[in-house]
C-alpha cells in the first residue's frame, strides 16, 4: 500500500525545492511515500521557472552534472513524479506531486539537505538560490514550513475489466480558500465521508467521470491556507474536464457542490476546472 505523507503534522516548506531538479530517476520500489506540495509564485517569476525546468534538462547530457545529481537523488531518497504550474486568476502557483523512497520527515530531510549545501553540492545549491528567486524564501530556513489537514479520501472502485486498455493520469492541483469560509466548508467537505448517502452519490459521481481516487488536505502556510488535491483518473485531463461539466450541469446536487466551492473559494465556477501547465 502507498502512503501518503501528508499524515505528517509538520512539514519544511523546502521539501518542494528539495526534488524540485531531480530529473534522473532512480529504479523505485513499489512501495513508496507520498505528498504534495503547492506554493505561490513570485510576480513576475513564472517565466523564471520554465527557464529554470529547461535549462536543468538540457544538462542532463552532462556527466558531471548527472553525477552530482545521482549523489543528490540517493542522498535525499526522494524523488519528483510530477510537476507544473497552475493559473490561476491573478497568479500563478508551483504544484508538486513527490514520491519518496523513505518517510518524508521534515527535520530529517532539513538535515540532509543542509549537509549537501556545506558539502559544495551544486545541486542542493543551485536548488536553493532557484527558490529564493522564484519564492522569495531560503527553505534552509526552519521557519519556512507548512503543515497539513486531512479532509478527504475517496476511493472509487473500478473492475480490471473496466481499467483495461484505458489511460491513467494521475495530478495535483489547488483551491485558494477564503478565510471567513474555512470553518464551514471542511465541515460541509467531511460530511462527503462521514455520511455514507453522500459518500456513496460522490464516489458514483467521481466514476461517471473516471477518478479513481481523490484526496484532499488544507496546506496551512504562514501566507494563507490553501486546499490541496490529489486525483488519479481515467483518460486526459481533457476528457475529465468535459465528463465534469456534463455532470455539473445535469445534476442538482453537483451544481449545489459547484455553488458552495466557488463561494468558499472566491473562484468562478470556470476557474474550479485547474488549469495546469505541466512542467
Amino acid at each position: 500500500m502507498q502512503k501518503i505523507a501528508t499524515i505528517f503534522n509538520r512539514h519544511f516548506f523546502f521539501l518542494i525545492l528539495l526534488g524540485f531538479l531531480i530529473l534522473l530517476k532512480p529504479n523505485l520500489e513499489a512501495s513508496m511515500y507520498q505528498a504534495v506540495y503547492a506554493y505561490p509564485i513570485l510576480p513576475g517569476k513564472t517565466e523564471t521557472l520554465r527557464q529554470i525546468y529547461q535549462d536543468q534538462r538540457k544538462k542532463t547530457i552532462e556527466d558531471n552534472f548527472k553525477q552530482d545529481r545521482l549523489a543528490y537523488n540517493k542522498e535525499m531518497g526522494w524523488e519528483i513524479a510530477s510537476a507544473w504550474i497552475q493559473h490561476l486568476p491573478g497568479e500563478d502557483w508551483h504544484i508538486l506531486f513527490i514520491k519518496s523512497k523513505e518517510p518524508i520527515v521534515a527535520e530529517n530531510l532539513c538535515s540532509k539537505f543542509r549537509k549537501l549545501c556545506e558539502k559544495g553540492s551544486k545541486t542542493a545549491n543551485t536548488i536553493r538560490s532557484s527558490y529564493i528567486e522564484t519564492c522569495g524564501r531560503d527553505f534552509c530556513n526552519l521557519s519556512s514550513w507548512v503543515t497539513f489537514e486531512p479532509v478527504l479520501d475517496i476511493q472509487v472502485p473500478f473492475s480490471p475489466e473496466e481499467l483495461e486498455g484505458r489511460i491513467i493520469t494521475e495530478y495535483a492541483y489547488i483551491l485558494p480558500i477564503l478565510p471567513n469560509k474555512k470553518e464551514a466548508f471542511v465541515k460541509y467537505l467531511r460530511e462527503n465521508i462521514t455520511n455514507q448517502e453522500k459518500y456513496r452519490y460522490f464516489q458514483e459521481v467521481r466514476k461517471k467521470v473516471g477518478i479513481i481516487e481523490w484526496q484532499m488536505w488544507i496546506q496551512h502556510d504562514f501566507e494563507r491556507d490553501v486546499l490541496v488535491m490529489r486525483s488519479i483518473e481515467l483518460d486526459t485531463i481533457s476528457d475529465f474536464c468535459n465528463a465534469w461539466n456534463n455532470i455539473r450541469k445535469n445534476e442538482e446536487a453537483m451544481r449545489e457542490h459547484t455553488e458552495i466551492t466557488a463561494s468558499a473559494t472566491g473562484l468562478s465556477p470556470k476557474d474550479l476546472i485547474a488549469n495546469l501547465e505541466k512542467l
